[in-house]
């Protein structure tokens, strides 16, 4: 896991390295290898490279890569952006030493036109580094505005120059808009924010040996979730196993207008790993559920709608999902509220079902403890009854939820946060816009069914579901294209993504 730390307790851990006895040039040279290293395994070999510093640790850090790529003796030039009148120690330090190697080094300063880049010049953004708390203005916000209209890749050092601690509030010209973003050890919440996606770009994470132990005790609580991480806690399938072994999901879904989320929640779930599937769908749409999953039991309602709890027949249950295309009527509401109140086997809430719980004072309070949520964030404002919250605000109610409940909220997004009952939030390192797509939470949600009903419990199932959901829609937009990949695109390859797992343990 990679930890999620605050600009502060960055700072901290920067500090207490150095009092340690590794100096700051150190640290800069060690950042700096880092991200040539992934730099060069990134870019053409013969891609020319412009490197935008600014006059303070980031564009230390620039010119320290820029030095490290010409003596590896690619083409490279730094262009230093003088938006005030002295440099800082670090930036004064590799800049003499930048200067020794005799590179192009070009200054640009107010008034003055940005230098002309040549064919297939890449850009490296180290203008600004963290820490910013009001938007940029004047003529950092015109080398930003510049970068942004150039036309080329930009990769951004430690964050995109520009974004704000808070994230973004809306289209913004003075970020960066980065294809990849490097940020040293550690990442910061802002860089996570779903508004803040379209600028980080690719995020990735640089360890370059900082000491956090003393920011251990500070309430480390946010997580990006890892591959190694999410395979340690896959469920472990017997060789002498059975149907009977891997658990029986139960999915309760479909409805007027939501024949095809049951379907897809339907046939994920089936490729869970779980022992056996139960649908239980309204008598319309037994047609499509015989055909589409002939794995799956049916348990069939008489009605269009949904109108009372599954007979169980005798076969124990240990999950189920309910709310894809469901609905929210009346007769719906109500079998939901007797579900609640059943005592029921671990739940998988999402859609509709969500929906309801919104629409109905207290229900919330119904809950049973270790289910699972799965709201986009419209239907998560809905749930808590406001819609005009921050998303880091929108975090923090989430988190909140959860803990006062004592379920799991997977709020979707880019990336999906996994809020558990102890307070701590999970980051996924998966997925891509390709699913932003009606019918990719419905996979999701008997993805998770198949999961919990295998036994694993409520944060490893979201965990491993997240994570494999995500995969799979990589894969699917690399084979498809993100443009005509569709959730029944992901469902296919749901089995690659947990054989990618495995392959690696």
């Amino acid at each position: 896991m990679v930890p999620v730390l605050s600009s502060s307790q960055v700072r901290q851990a920067d500090e207490r390295t150095i009092a340690g006895g590794t100096p700051q040039e150190v640290l800069i040279e060690r950042a700096a290898a880092r991200c040539a290293e992934r730099i060069l395994a990134t870019l053409s070999p013969d891609a020319p490279i412009l490197v935008v510093a600014g006059m303070g640790n980031n564009g230390a850090d620039g010119l320290a890569i820029a030095r490290q790529l010409h003596a590896l003796g690619r083409t490279v030039r730094a262009l230093v952006v003088a938006h005030r009148p002295e440099g800082s120690a670090g930036f004064r330090s590799m800049l003499d030493r930048f200067q020794e190697r005799g590179a192009p080094l070009l200054h640009w300063t107010v008034g003055e036109a940005p230098p002309p880049l040549p064919a297939g010049e890449v850009l490296i953004d180290a203008l600004l580094g963290s820490g910013l708390t009001r938007p940029i203005e004047g003529f950092l916000a015109e080398a930003i505005g510049w970068m942004n209209g150039s036309g080329r890749p930009v990769h951004a050092v430690d964050q995109p120059s520009g974004l704000l601690e808070g994230g973004v509030s809306g289209p913004s010209a003075s970020v960066v808009r980065a294809s990849c973003t490097y940020a040293f050890q550690f990442a910061r919440p802002h860089l996570l924010l779903p508004s803040s996606a379209a600028y980080v770009g690719r995020l990735e994470v640089l360890p370059i040996g900082l000491d956090h132990s003393g920011v251990t005790d500070l309430s480390l609580r946010e997580w990006i979730m890892e591959a190694e991480d999410v395979r340690s806690l896959l469920p472990v399938r017997p060789s002498t196993g059975h149907k009977g072994t891997f658990g029986h999901a139960v999915v309760i879904a479909g409805g007027p207008g939501g024949a095809g989320a049951a379907l897809l929640a339907t046939q994920a779930a089936l490729r869970s790993g779980v022992g056996l599937v139960t649908a239980r769908v309204p008598a319309p749409l037994m047609p499509m559920l015989l055909a589409g999953a002939p794995e799956a039991l049916l348990s069939v309602d008489p009605h269009p709608i949904l109108t009372e709890v599954m007979d169980r027949n005798g076969r124990s249950i240990q999950a189920i999902a309910i709310g894809p295309g469901i609905g929210t009527e009346p007769p719906t509401a109500r079998l939901l509220e007797e579900l609640l109140r059943s005592g029921p086997p671990p739940l998988v809430i999402d859609a509709d079902a969500i929906n309801l719980l919104a629409l109905s004072m207290g229900s919330l309070d119904m809950l049973p403890e270790g289910s699972i949520l799965t709201p986009h964030p419209k239907e998560f404002d809905r749930l808590v009854g406001d819609g005009s919250a921050l998303e880091a605000v929108r975090l923090d109610r989430a988190r909140a939820l959860a803990v006062a409940h004592g379920v799991v909220v997977v709020l979707k997004g880019s990336p999906t946060a996994v809020c558990s009952p102890d307070g701590q939030v999970h980051y996924s390192t998966t997925g891509n816009a390709g699913m932003a797509k009606g019918g990719s939470g419905d996979v999701l949600t008997g993805l998770l069914a198949g999961l919990r009903a295998q036994g694993l419990s409520p944060l490893a199932a979201a965990l491993v579901g997240v994570h494999v959901h995500g995969a799979a829609g990589d894969r699917a937009a690399a084979a498809r294209g993100q443009r005509g990949m569709t959730p029944s695109d992901l469902i296919e390859r749901i089995p690659e993504a947990f054989a990618g797992l495995e392959r690696n343990s």
